[in-house]
């Protein structure tokens, strides 16, 4: 199963703790007006409180439950962690938006490798101490491409992150009655979409015959 503090020495030895400071989907809900003794005043958007590293470790959570409930061994279990912990590792301090600049030099998933390659990233400990097979770097970077069935479960656990934290803060943005006045049909659309369980879809994830299925139960 999962050794004790593999997670935290992967964020530490990785330096995956600087996308705690990525907060790129931080503002999406739209301004509009309150009603004040003074007129109305434009008030903000609502700011997102997760940021990549939530969103990463939850994913990673997702991923082992899934994991674990298909007896996958150990090794495998472990690789599939740290894949979801790393996977957005290289996002650009700016975040999504940074790749309608340039859209192959800010692909974080396409240079997934230089976190293996610097002893100064702590792989090599990392590495050491579970122990991880040295072929570990290229099967984190196929599961990032979306190969195979742990590619699979990989974009299921992914999606499901964004879901079910983004659909979280929409909520809480759209808390009380004026802003939910005020909701956005695509946000609204969004917050339900969370409610009838999309975000729940790796519950029901298992692997036949190569590739990941998503059960009806």
């Amino acid at each position: 199963g999962i050794v004790p503090g593999m997670v935290r020495d992967g964020i530490k030895l990785l330096n995956l703790d600087r996308i705690g400071r990525v907060f790129q989907l931080q503002f999406l809900t739209p301004y509009r007006l309150s009603t004040l003794t003074k007129g109305y005043y434009p008030t903000p958007p609502h700011g997102f409180g997760h940021d990549r590293l939530i969103h990463s470790v939850t994913s990673a959570v997702m991923q082992a439950s899934i994991y674990q409930g298909l007896q996958i061994d150990r090794t495998t279990l472990l690789i599939g962690i740290l894949a979801e912990l790393a996977h957005d590792a290289l996002t650009s301090a700016g975040g999504d938006m940074m790749k309608l600049i340039d859209p192959v030099f800010f692909d974080e998933d396409a240079m997934i490798g230089r976190l293996f390659v610097s002893e100064a990233a702590g792989w090599k400990k990392l590495r050491d101490k579970y122990p991880l097979p040295a072929s570990t770097p290229d099967l984190i970077q196929a599961i990032i491409n979306g190969e195979g069935w742990q590619g699979q479960v990989h974009d299921v656990t992914d999606s499901c992150s964004y879901v079910a934290l983004d659909s979280y803060e929409l909520a809480v943005s759209y808390a009380s009655p004026e802003a939910q006045e005020n909701c956005h049909p695509d946000h609204r659309a969004i917050i339900e979409l969370a409610r009838n369980g999309a975000s729940r879809l790796w519950q029901h994830v298992t692997v036949s015959n190569g590739q990941t299925v998503i059960g009806d139960d």
